[in-house]
C-alpha cells in the first residue's frame, strides 16, 4: 500500500497500524498490542511502512461505525429502499470475498461495540474497539491473492465528523442488540457450542482462542485446541495457517488485558473444556511430555501464483510444458531455477555477496514426466555450444572436481539421486558417493572463495578452483529420498542447502496432435532459448572473461570484468528484514535438529530473489559502450517471490523430516505406522484389520503399543464410522493431523 494513502488518511484523523502481508490480521512485532497500537502520528507510521513495506493495513473503527456484509451475493437488507439508504454511506468498500464495507461516523453518546452475526446472517458490526482491513490491502483466501478495493467516487476522504450517520431504521437495529443474549437469544454458550458457519469461523474461533489465553496458555497450547474446534464446529474447517495465525494473535495478548482489551469477546460465557486436550492441564509441567504440542504441519501443494516467475525461468517452464508428454510444472520450476543459475554462475551477485548456486531436487513416481525438464535443459546447452558446462555421469568425487576445473561453471544432471543421498546415513556402503556429497557442499561453500582440492604428492593433481559455480539438478522417486532423510543429513548441513519440489503424483496427460508443427516449435524454442544462454556466458558475449577466475592469470584492470552486482530496493531490504526476525524466532523456539533447516532460509530467498531479478532483467547488452547503463535491481517483486518460495520449500522439508526422521528401530515402526493412517485418514480412516494386513511383519502387541503409543501423544484418535448396513459401526483410526515426534 502506497505510503501516501496512509499518511492521506492520518492528516484526515483516522487511526491506522499494520497487518501481517497477506493476512488480516496484526503485525505482532510492530504491534503487539494489535489495534490499541493504532495511531494517527505520521512519523509511527513512516517507521511501519519503513520496516514492512509489504504489510496489509487496519483501520481502528473507533468513533465510527462499520457495516460489513459477508458475500457479495448476500441479499441482506432485502427492502430495496433499506438498500438505498445503506448505500449513503461516508465511504464503501469491496473487501476480498466481494463482500462490503459501509463506513459512516458513530452518532454522539451511542455505545455501539463490534458485533458478528447478530444483525443478520452474514453480516457484522465494527465500532469502538474494532478495525477494518483497510482498501488497498491484500489477503490470501484458499490460496487466491485478495484485493479490498474502494468503490469508485466513494473512497475515504473526509474526517471522521464528517461522514453521515447511519440510516435511522439501522440505528433502532443497533441500539436493539444492546438487549440481545449473544447468539441470537440462546445464550453464547449455546451459539460457542454450535457450528461456525463461513463468515463467522475467524470470529469464533478467536473467542475461543482468547478464552484460553485468559486462562494463562501459551500458543502451541491455544493451537492445539484450536484444530480441535476447527475439525469439529468450522464448517467448512479453516486453513490449518489460518488457526495458526488466530492462535498466534491470541498469545500477543497479556492474560490480564483481555477483558479490557479485546472487543465483542463473551469470554465468561464461553464452555472450553471439551477443547483442552488433557495433556495440556495434565502434563503442562512436565518436560516430558512437552513434545506432545503440534507444531508443524504439511504446507500443502506449492502455491499456483509462485508457478509464474517472469523472464527466462517463465519462458523455460512453458517451453517444457508445450513439449512434455506428462504436465510437472512443480519440476519445470525447479529445472528453470537451476539452468538460470549456471547461467548466471560466477557473473552476479548482490550486496549481500550472495551466489547463484543451487542444489534442486525434483521428486514424483516413476511415469510421471520427470525426465521432460532435464531433457530440456541439455538440449538447450548442446544448442549454445555449452556442452564443457554438463555433466551427467559423475562416478566419484575425483571425476567430480576434474569436471568443475576444467569448466568453473557446470551443471549436474543426476537421474536417481536418491541413491547419492542414502550414503550420508551409510558412507560404507558406496563410499565413492558419499565422498560427491560431501565435496558438493564444499563447492557450495566455496562459491564466493577458493576451492582447494585434496593434497597429492605430484602437485600438479592438486586441484585449486577459485569461486567454483556447481549447479545441480537431480530427479528422483519418493521413497528414495524420503528414506534418506536422518537425523545426520539434517545436522550436517547438506539437506538445509538442497531445494526439494515434490511434484504430481498423478501428472496430467498432454496430448498433441501435430507431431510435425510442434518439433519445429520446439526447435525453435530452443534455440531462442540458447541465443540468451550464450548472451549470459561469458565464454561467447557475455561481461566476464573466464580470466579473471584463474589462479594463473592476472585480469588486466582495464577490462570491465567485474561481477554485476544487484542492489536491493528499499521495499526488498524491508522484505528480508522481516525475514531474518522470523527465522531468528524459529531458531529460538526450535526442539529439535530439524529447526536446522531454517539457518539457510535468507540465504535461499536471497539466491531465488537474485535469479528472478536475472530471469526477468535478462543479459546485459552485447556491445561494450550500452554495458555501463545496464541495471540490475532487486525488486519487491523478486524478493516476495524469493522469500515465499524460500519459506514454502523449508516448511515442506521440516515437514517431511518430521514425518520420516526416525530415532531407532521402534520409531521408525511408529512413523510409518503414522504415516499409513495419515493417508488412509483421507478416505476415512484406517480400519485394525487394514493396519494388521499392513504391517504383518510387526507383532500383534508391537503393533498395540504403537497405536497406544500415537493415540496417547494426539497423534491418532479413534472415531466410529457411519454404515448402511445393520451391526456395530465401523472403528477406525484417523490422524489428527499432528505430526510433531
Amino acid at each position: 500500500m502506497h505510503l501516501d494513502q496512509l499518511l492521506r488518511l492520518a492528516e484526515l484523523g483516522y487511526k491506522l497500524f499494520p497487518l501481517l502481508a497477506g493476512s488480516k490480521h496484526p503485525n505482532g512485532r510492530l504491534a503487539p498490542s494489535g489495534r490499541n497500537c493504532a495511531t494517527s502520528d505520521p512519523e509511527k507510521i513512516k517507521e511501519w511502512h519503513r520496516k514492512a513495506p509489504m504489510s496489509n493495513w487496519g483501520l481502528a473503527t473507533d468513533g465510527l461505525l462499520v457495516i460489513d456484509i459477508d458475500g457479495k451475493d448476500n441479499p441482506w437488507p432485502a427492502a430495496p429502499e433499506l438498500a438505498a439508504d445503506l448505500a449513503e454511506c461516508g465511504a464503501l468498500a469491496i473487501t476480498g470475498r466481494g463482500g462490503r464495507h459501509h463506513i459512516y461516523s458513530k452518532p454522539e453518546g451511542k455505545g455501539w461495540r463490534s458485533t458478528a452475526g447478530k444483525l443478520a446472517d452474514h453480516v457484522d458490526t465494527r465500532s469502538c474497539g474494532g478495525y477494518i482491513v483497510l482498501a488497498g490491502s491484500t489477503v490470501t483466501n484458499d490460496g487466491k491473492a485478495c484485493t479490498y478495493n474502494w468503490v469508485d467516487g466513494m473512497e475515504l476522504s473526509s474526517p471522521p465528523d464528517e461522514l453521515p450517520p447511519p440510516p435511522p431504521w439501522l440505528i433502532e437495529q443497533l441500539d436493539q442488540l444492546g438487549h440481545r443474549p449473544a447468539g441470537g437469544g440462546n445464550g453464547a454458550r449455546a451459539a460457542d457450542q454450535s457450528k461456525f458457519p463461513e463468515g463467522r469461523r475467524n470470529d469464533g474461533m478467536f473467542r475461543i482462542a482468547c478464552s484460553l489465553r485468559r486462562m494463562g496458555m501459551q500458543e502451541l497450547e491455544i493451537l492445539a485446541a484450536l484444530l480441535t474446534a476447527n475439525e469439529n464446529r468450522c464448517d467448512p474447517p479453516l486453513d490449518e495457517s489460518e488457526v495458526e495465525s488466530i492462535a498466534e494473535r491470541a498469545a500477543t495478548y497479556e492474560p490480564d488485558q483481555l477483558a479490557t482489551d479485546l472487543v465483542s469477546v463473551e469470554l465468561d460465557d464461553i464452555d472450553i473444556s471439551a477443547l483442552i486436550p488433557a495433556s495440556t492441564t495434565e502434563h503442562a509441567d512436565d518436560p516430558e511430555h512437552h513434545d506432545d504440542l503440534p507444531k508443524q504441519a504439511d504446507p500443502g501443494p506449492l502455491p499456483e501464483h509462485l508457478l509464474n516467475p517472469e523472464g527466462y525461468i517463465g519462458e523455460f517452464m512453458r517451453h517444457v510444458d508445450r513439449h512434455c508428454h506428462k504436465r510437472q510444472p512443480v519440476l519445470a520450476l525447479a529445472a528453470g531455477i537451476t539452468l538460470q543459475s549456471l547461467a548466471v554462475g560466477r557473473r552476479v551477485t548482490d550486496r549481500k555477496g550472495t551466489r547463484p548456486n543451487i542444489y534442486a531436487i525434483g521428486v514424483a513416481p516413476s511415469g510421471q514426466g520427470k525426465e521432460a525438464a532435464r531433457k530440456c535443459i541439455k538440449n538447450i546447452l548442446c544448442e549454445a555450444k555449452a556442452h564443457a558446462q554438463l555433466s551427467e555421469g559423475v562416478a566419484s568425487h575425483s571425476g567430480l572436481i576434474t569436471a568443475i576445473h576444467k569448466s568453473p561453471r557446470l551443471i549436474l544432471l543426476v537421474d536417481e539421486i536418491g541413491r547419492w543421498l542414502k550414503t550420508v546415513a551409510n558412507p560404507g556402503a558406496a563410499p565413492h558417493l558419499y565422498a560427491i556429497v560431501t565435496n558438493l557442499m564444499k563447492l557450495y561453500s566455496s562459491a564466493d572463495s577458493v576451492y582447494l582440492g585434496d593434497n597429492y604428492a605430484d602437485p600438479d593433481k592438486n586441484k585449486v578452483i577459485n569461486q567454483p559455480h556447481c549447479a545441480l539438478y537431480g530427479t528422483t522417486v519418493p521413497k528414495s529420498l524420503y528414506e534418506s532423510l536422518t537425523s545426520e543429513s539434517i545436522t550436517d548441513g547438506f539437506l538445509a542447502r538442497v531445494f526439494v519440489f515434490e511434484g504430481e503424483i498423478k501428472a496430467e496427460r498432454v496430448r498433441s496432435e501435430d507431431d510435425e508443427t510442434d518439433s519445429q516449435a520446439e526447435l525453435e524454442s530452443i534455440k531462442k532459448m540458447a541465443e540468451v544462454f550464450q548472451q549470459w556466458d561469458s565464454t561467447h558475449r557475455g561481461n566476464m572473461p573466464e580470466d579473471l577466475f584463474n589462479p594463473t592469470i592476472t585480469p588486466d584492470k582495464d577490462k570491465p570484468a567485474t561481477l554485476l552486482v544487484a542492489k536491493d530496493s528499499a521495499e526488498a531490504k524491508g522484505a528480508f528484514l522481516l525475514l531474518q526476525d522470523e527465522i531468528d524466532q524459529m531458531e529460538v523456539t526450535g526442539l529439535d535438529d530439524s529447526e536446522a533447516l531454517w539457518t539457510r532460509c535468507e540465504e535461499k530467498a536471497r539466491t531465488l530473489a537474485l535469479l528472478h531479478a536475472c530471469s526477468r532483467v535478462g543479459p546485459p547488452p552485447a556491445t561494450q559502450e550500452n554495458q555501463p547503463h545496464y541495471q540490475l535491481e532487486i525488486t519487491q517483486n523478486d524478493a516476495d517471490w524469493g522469500i515465499e518460495l524460500a519459506k514454502y520449500l523449508t516448511k515442506k522439508l521440516v515437514w517431511l523430516c518430521h514425518m520420516w526422521v526416525a530415532n531407532g528401530a521402534f520409531d521408525s515402526r511408529k512413523r510409518a505406522v503414522l504415516r499409513f493412517i495419515t493417508d488412509k485418514t483421507k478416505d476415512g480412516g484406517a480400519s485394525r484389520t487394514s493396519l494388521i494386513r499392513r504391517f504383518s511383519s510387526i507383532k500383534i502387541k508391537e503393533l498395540n503399543e504403537i497405536t497406544d503409543n500415537l493415540r496417547e501423544g494426539m497423534f491418532i484418535d479413534k472415531k466410529k464410522l457411519k454404515s448402511n448396513k445393520p451391526g456395530r459401526p465401523t472403528e477406525v483410526y484417523v490422524s489428527t493431523g499432528k505430526v510433531e515426534m
